[in-house]
């Protein structure tokens, strides 16, 4: 018996190979096997950039290689310390970001699988095969080396509930590996212990290849939700700090300062390169304004930060219940929201619209928990008027 022969990857994704065409807005993916994800043995006391300094040591001490040629990307999936990093050659990186066009981001093939606690996705695709192993791990292999590799992984202990399997696969060979295995996405909630497997759900944009690794460092801060610039990230982590619980406020006292001193050095660099900085928003607002004056015939960009706050006002003033905000590239919102009903998905995007905004709607289903209908939509900039 042979798993269904539909794509492995849904229309927001797209192979990067030659000829291919990416339309804005699409993810491109290349083959999970030029892009390991490893795992490292690191300190738990160790944070920050010297944790990134031991996991280079060791991946030196393993296979000899030099910090100039590779580009190495933490990974956390969710808030805890990372431990897992995505391994890149920098050259060939440089290569499909030249090749990846209009492509909202560029991520290995395994990252773009739905995934859930507790199952492993295995897809097809041509002469590739991604795994995608829980949340928080993944690898790409030939075909003719998966049955090893999950051998290998079985051995070590790892053993998921069930195997789903998407694409033209020989899903009795895969079964005799003793996992249950799935050919349907459906069916995942409806096995023992498993929920509904989601894609980009679990932190991967912020292994986008096409931004500067220094970029996914600040990221991983962003535990709770991405936030769009260093001045929301102070702006909304305050409000964050103030709804803590209260045996936490030592820690988040001293995560405040770290983001604080983080956010004048990146001002002081690309904003205010003299004088003092009194207000951070309004210097950072009236030095971007100057260089979008200043830019000769150049396209008026509208970035996430300018987004978040003309859409603000609506999502307050509507009935849906915001879930999570995040921005890939600081340009354009990835919003998930929870409607009452598919009318109120309507009104929002209506509204959204109608506020000068142009807005996509991702996807709309009604939701497990309470009948809302969790509704992901993209702003990606401003209508011309």
């Amino acid at each position: 018996m042979t798993g269904t022969t539909h794509s492995p990857f849904d229309r927001r994704f797209v192979p990067l190979a030659p000829g291919s065409r990416i339309k804005r807005g699409q993810i491109a993916l290349v083959p999970g096997v030029t892009v390991p994800m490893m795992q490292f043995d690191l300190p738990a006391g160790v944070t920050g950039h010297a944790r990134e300094q031991v996991a280079r040591r060791q991946l030196k001490d393993r296979f000899g290689l030099q910090e100039d040629i590779v580009d190495m990307r933490p990974y956390a999936a969710g808030a805890d310390a990372w431990d897992r990093a995505l391994i890149s050659d920098r050259a060939q990186v440089e290569g499909w970001r030249s090749s990846a066009g209009q492509a909202r981001a560029l991520l290995p093939d395994y990252l773009a699988l739905p995934t859930c606690e507790g199952l492993w996705t295995i897809a097809a695709s041509g002469d590739n095969i991604a795994v995608r192993c829980g949340p928080g791990d993944g690898f790409g292999t030939a075909p003719a080396m998966l049955d090893a590799m999950l051998t290998e992984r079985l051995a070590a202990g790892e053993t998921p509930k069930a195997l789903l399997v998407l694409g033209a696969m020989d899903t009795a060979r895969l079964a005799q590996h003793g996992v249950p295995v799935l050919t349907d996405p459906a069916d995942v909630a409806k096995t023992g212990g498993l929920t509904k497997p989601e894609t980009l759900a679990h932190n991967e944009l912020t292994l986008d290849l096409l931004q500067d690794p220094a970029l996914v460092r600040t990221r991983l801060r962003r535990s709770l939700q991405a936030l769009v610039t260093p001045v929301v990230l102070a702006a909304i982590g305050a409000g964050l700090w103030v709804a803590a619980n209260v045996t936490e406020t030592t820690r988040l006292n001293e995560e405040h300062q770290t983001i604080a001193a983080a956010t004048q050095e990146i001002v002081r660099a690309r904003f205010v390169p003299e004088g003092p900085i009194l207000d951070v928003r309004a210097q950072v607002s009236a030095r971007i304004d100057a260089m979008q004056t200043a830019a000769s015939g150049a396209e008026d960009v509208a970035d996430a930060y300018t987004l978040f706050e003309r859409a603000s006002a609506i999502l307050a003033a509507s009935d849906g219940q915001l879930i999570r905000i995040n921005s890939a590239d600081g340009r354009a919102l990835d919003l998930l929201i929870d409607a009452a009903d598919f009318a109120a998905v309507d009104a929002l995007l209506a509204a959204l619209a109608a506020n000068g905004l142009a807005v996509e709607l991702i996807e709309a289903r009604v939701s497990d928990q309470g009948g809302a209908v969790r509704t992901s939509l993209a702003i990606t900039g401003e209508v011309a008027e």
